[in-house]
């Protein structure tokens, strides 16, 4: 059986607050790890359905006041 998930490494930001995206794939009980070029915002993923939150600009300010708007992920 393979399967494949997506991480968000919460664990390791980097020094603008965001956090890499890891792929792990796995087959026949051994695990591969991938880091991906996606940086995020742990407030802009969503563990439980493995997909990017997009807020629109109002939701945004709130959440992180200190980065600017353009830095989170668009729906476009």
């Amino acid at each position: 059986m393979r399967t494949i998930h997506y991480v968000l490494c919460a664990d390791k930001p980097l020094k603008n607050g965001t956090s890499p995206i890891d792929l792990i794939y796995q087959v026949s009980s051994q695990r591969r790890y991938y880091r991906t070029n996606i940086r995020l915002y742990p407030q802009s993923w969503d563990s439980d359905a493995q997909k990017t939150i997009y807020f629109d600009k109002k939701q945004a300010k709130k959440l992180r006041p200190e980065v600017h708007y353009d830095s989170f992920p668009t729906y476009k």
